[in-house]
């Protein structure tokens, strides 16, 4: 079993929702990062002590997506980031990477992308 089992299932329906048939993926990596906040130091400046809330605080997660690919176009790209930016949870979408190629006897586009989610994260349909 996956860890967050339901964040996986809601990628993979956002990507099937977003994906059209002029661009293929070679890659597709998922990244989870958590940020722990540091504890209250031993000796407060403040006169208060810090509350339990703040002496405990959840770990931050956050998560994000990269896909690596070829287009046959830059439209069926943008196509792609605009329909997977729309899907729930998604916050940001941006090319990091582009560049045409030849392949076989055509010129295709090759693409990095890189997404985060929000903190609630996906939303499965």
């Amino acid at each position: 079993a996956l860890r967050d089992h339901a964040t996986w299932v809601a990628l993979f329906e956002a990507i099937d929702q977003a994906y059209n048939r002029n661009l293929w993926f070679d890659e597709l990596a998922f990244s989870r990062t958590v940020q722990i906040e540091s504890p209250a130091p031993a000796n407060p400046p403040a006169a208060d002590p810090p509350s339990r809330e703040q002496a405990t605080a959840p770990p931050r997660i956050s998560n994000g997506f990269d896909i690596k690919g070829h287009a046959l176009d830059h439209a069926a790209i943008a196509d792609f980031m605009r329909t997977i930016g729309a899907q729930p949870g998604v916050e940001t979408v941006r090319l990091t990477d582009t560049g045409l190629r030849k392949y076989s006897t055509m010129e295709v586009v090759d693409f990095s992308l890189a997404a985060t989610l929000g903190a609630s994260g996906l939303v499965a349909r």
